[in-house]
């Protein structure tokens, strides 16, 4: 599952304009990540970008029910 969830954020590293999503951790159906924008106003906003993280997560992960910010 983690190498699941690994490709998801490849997968969806070019949809966030440069704003990044990292893993920090995966416990069961749980996945924590942390949101980093860059400086410049060339990323998506956090809320958007876990909001197309979820949905990508969904078809591609459908174990994993819950996503957090930390």
């Amino acid at each position: 599952m983690l190498e699941k969830v690994k490709a998801t954020l490849a997968k969806i590293r070019p949809m966030l304009g440069g704003t990044e999503i990292v893993l920090v951790d995966l416990n069961g159906d749980t996945v924590k990540v942390n949101v980093l924008i860059p400086g410049c106003a060339a990323g998506l906003p956090e809320e958007m970008a876990i909001e197309i993280f979820e949905d990508l997560l969904e078809e591609d992960v459908p174990e994993i029910k819950k996503v957090i910010v930390v």
